[in-house]
C-alpha cells in the first residue's frame, strides 16, 4: 500500500478536506503535486509494468453533488506518471452508504464497506482485467475496509493481482 503523506498531518489533512468538501480545486492541485513527487522518488518500478490504473467509484449521488471523482483525478495523475493507462467506470458503488470519514472504528468500516461494490458491464464484458494486475487509487487509506471491499470485487473478475494507491494514509 503506497501512500504519499499522512492524514494526521494538518496541512496534508486541511487540503484534502477542502478539495473534497469544498469544492477548493487549488488544494486538489497542490496535493497533486506532492502525490506526483512522491510517485516520481518511490513507485518508479511500476514504469513499463503491464499494469492498469483505475480509481474507486463515488456514489453517482455524491459524484453528482461533489461535481468530480477525487480518486479518478489522482488515478489518472498516477497512471500518467507511471506510464500506464488508466482505466475508469469499472467498479460501481451498489448503494449509497454512510461516509468512512464519519465512522471511527474499524469494524464499522468494513460493515459500512462490505458488498459495496459491483462490476460493471465494463468489467463483466471480459475486455479487461483477464490475469492482469490493477492499481487500485483512492485519496484516503484508513482502515482498508473500501479498498480491500474493491479489490475483492476486482479479483472475483479476474484480475490476478490488485495493489492499492492513496495520496494520505490515515
Amino acid at each position: 500500500m503506497f501512500s504519499a503523506g499522512l492524514y494526521a498531518d494538518p496541512v496534508l489533512r486541511t487540503l484534502l478536506q477542502q478539495y473534497k468538501y469544498e469544492g477548493v480545486l487549488a488544494a486538489g492541485e497542490e496535493l497533486g503535486r506532492i502525490f506526483r513527487s512522491c510517485l516520481e522518488r518511490h513507485v518508479l518500478v511500476w514504469r513499463g509494468q503491464a499494469a492498469t490504473v483505475t480509481a474507486l467509484p463515488l456514489h453517482p449521488i455524491r459524484q453528482a453533488w461533489r461535481g468530480f471523482n477525487q480518486a479518478a483525478c489522482f488515478g489518472r495523475l498516477a497512471a500518467g506518471v507511471l506510464g500506464l493507462s488508466f482505466v475508469g467506470g469499472l467498479l460501481k458503488r451498489r448503494f449509497r452508504w454512510r461516509r468512512q470519514a464519519d465512522l471511527a472504528d474499524a469494524g464499522e468500516r468494513r460493515g459500512n464497506a462490505s458488498g459495496s461494490f459491483a462490476p460493471t458491464a465494463r468489467l463483466t464484458a471480459g475486455s479487461v482485467g483477464r490475469g492482469e494486475t490493477i492499481i487500485l487509487v483512492d485519496d484516503v487509506y484508513t482502515s482498508g475496509a473500501t479498498l480491500n471491499e474493491a479489490a475483492k470485487t476486482l479479483k472475483n473478475a479476474g484480475y490476478a493481482a490488485v495493489y492499492g494507491m492513496a495520496v494520505l494514509r490515515g
